[in-house]
């Protein structure tokens, strides 16, 4: 009943999930339509300064909260979780604040930074008051995953897209409806963004007080001196990781266009950022929305039933392994289509099919992460991050003045392969895992085999048929596949 009931979760979960990333895939093409290459380039920048000061506020609450909130409810009950988050908000209100404060301080000389005349400046100010937001809507998600009760966060999403999408069409319908000017249109955004965050808080703020009120009288949660040393690790990894991608993504425009001496830079940096990374993660949902379910689980497993622990964590990276494949080939095998079909032009196609080599190692890497931090391993994992990030810089300042677009590309694919093998290594040795290198290489001959068959063998049908065809082949993929790790041993008793 127990697994029934999470699988039936992770279900609704995904549901929201791909609500979600359905939307914000509608909501780029919208923006790319309304702004160019160009303009998501500018937006882009803006997001990646906006998610280093939104690192700074939420400093890893969500991981942490959900981490000790599903360990009191194992030990002590849910009153003692709720507790635990409570306290977890009030740091977190401090962080949130200190990070606005900072933003509203810094927007001018950041602005003049990354975009020559200060048209970014609105658009940080803006987004400054989003901050305290997140940083207590984070700490709400942990509580909810913790409690199993993760259709809670994931609908919240759904509910924050829906209202920053709202708001910003009518922005930059009916306020900016005449304007082309980019920096104005990205405050128009950061409007729409802050409206969600806001809005999103006040929603997980009902549920969270709803049942807060139905479980009893409220007990105390843990001390500081306890939330601390799980959550400062976990906030010195986002902060140093945010603050080197915001470096990142600022050098690269800046050595595009010191390759190509034109003003190309920002574009070729929104194709590959803005345009083809998020299609590469589309399918992302369906694995976060079981990584969501699973990662409470492992870690009340971590502190009652090891074996149970290794056996789950067995089955989350093989599970990911074959539906990483799946999309990447998927993504190799009808890039061109799956470009036109989403944003009306063949711009992304090389980005796409060069990246769509390590989409497996992207996924796998992002849940091996978040599986070593329910574990324990959040200092493992800050170590690995900073030093691959650190290694991007230099690699970004050394290579791609000479190299291009080219050159990016191709330090996404190392870089990315680096980190998947050191967390997956580090995670398969602390669990035991055995047998996974056979769930890989099994998944991507099939993949590789198949996507040959269904792109060159109907060269004739229209670009959409051959799309969906690639769609169910994956599908069917997925299902052949997977179908051996719910069974153990060749026996027909689920594991």
């Amino acid at each position: 009943m127990k697994k029934k009931k999470m699988l039936c979760g992770a279900a609704l979960v995904a549901a929201f999930s791909f609500g979600c990333k359905g939307l914000g895939m509608l909501f780029r093409l919208y923006l790319a339509s309304r702004m160019g290459a160009e303009g998501i380039g500018l937006y882009q920048l803006v997001m990646s300064v906006y998610a280093l000061f939104t690192s700074l506020g939420s400093a890893g609450f969500t991981v942490c909260v959900s981490r000790l909130a599903a360990e009191d409810a194992e030990l002590c009950g849910v009153c003692k979780a709720a507790g635990t988050a409570r306290s977890s908000m009030r740091a977190a209100l401090l962080f949130g604040s200190f990070s606005a404060l900072l933003l509203l301080a810094l927007s001018y000389p950041v602005s003049q930074m990354i975009s020559g005349g200060g048209k970014t400046l609105a658009s940080f100010r803006i987004l400054a008051f989003s901050m305290p937001f997140i940083a207590l809507s984070s700490c709400l998600k942990g509580f909810f995953l913790a409690m199993r009760k993760a259709a809670v966060p994931a609908s919240s999403q759904l509910f924050e897209e829906l209202c920053k999408i709202s708001v910003t069409v009518a922005v930059l319908t009916f306020v900016l409806g005449r304007v082309t000017d980019n920096g104005a249109l990205c405050a128009g955004i950061a409007f729409g963004l802050t409206a969600g965050e806001i809005l999103s808080f006040c929603y997980l703020r009902l549920f969270f007080f709803a049942g807060t009120k139905r479980a009893g009288k409220p007990s105390g949660g843990r001390a500081a001196s306890e939330i601390l040393p799980v959550l400062l690790p976990l906030a010195c990894g986002n902060w140093l990781t945010s603050a080197l991608h915001a470096a990142e993504n600022v050098l690269v425009p800046f050595c595009f266009s010191l390759y190509s001496g034109d003003g190309a830079a920002l574009a070729e940096f929104g194709v590959i950022r803005g345009m083809a990374i998020p299609v590469l993660f589309f399918p992302f949902a369906f694995v976060s929305s079981f990584i969501s379910m699973l990662t409470p689980e492992i870690s009340r497993l971590n502190v009652a039933d090891i074996p149970a622990r290794n056996a789950a964590v067995g089955r989350v990276l093989r599970l990911t392994s074959v539906i990483s494949v799946a999309a990447g080939a998927l993504m190799f095998f009808f890039a061109s289509e799956i470009s036109v079909c989403f944003y009306r032009t063949e711009q992304a196609v090389h980005s796409i099919k060069t990246l769509s080599l390590v989409t497996p190692f992207m996924y796998l890497e992002t849940v091996s992460d978040g599986v070593l931090k329910s574990i324990g391993e959040q200092t493992f994992c800050m170590r690995v991050t900073v030093a691959n990030c650190a290694l991007r810089v230099a690699a970004v300042f050394a290579f791609i003045p000479r190299t291009g677009a080219e050159g990016y590309l191709l330090l996404l694919v190392v870089s990315n392969t680096f980190s998947c093998f050191m967390c997956v290594f580090k995670l398969m040795r602390i669990c035991r895992v055995r047998g996974f290198f056979t769930h890989f290489v099994y998944p991507a001959c099939c993949a590789a085999a198949s996507g040959a068959a269904a792109q060159y063998l109907l060269p004739s049908l229209p670009a959409m048929t051959r799309l969906g065809a690639g769609t169910a082949f994956a599908l069917a993929l997925f299902a052949f596949a997977s179908a051996p790790l719910l069974y153990k041993n060749g026996n027909r008793k689920p594991v």
